[in-house]
């Protein structure tokens, strides 16, 4: 796992996201995620699914999951509680 539970990702744009949980399906990670507020005191909006591969020494985070992917991620973190 690159990022592990309760870690803040922080992204170029300054939005900070607490992971929740993550899973590797495939050889590749998963992990879900929430937005947190400016304070960081709270998570806002619902949960986000974010993909990451090392590609040559580089981390690809991916948000643009298909949805059939993003189905089975929900049942392997639900069931994980």
């Amino acid at each position: 796992m690159y990022f592990s539970k309760d870690e803040i990702l922080e992204l170029k744009s300054g939005e900070k996201y607490l992971v929740l949980n993550s899973t590797t399906i495939n050889q590749k990670e998963y992990y879900k995620i929430r937005k947190l507020n400016e304070k960081m005191d709270e998570l806002i909006g619902g949960p986000k699914y974010i993909s990451a591969l090392k590609i040559n020494d580089h981390l690809v985070i991916e948000d643009n999951l298909e949805q059939s992917i993003i189905t089975e991620l929900k049942d392997i973190f639900e069931s994980s509680h």
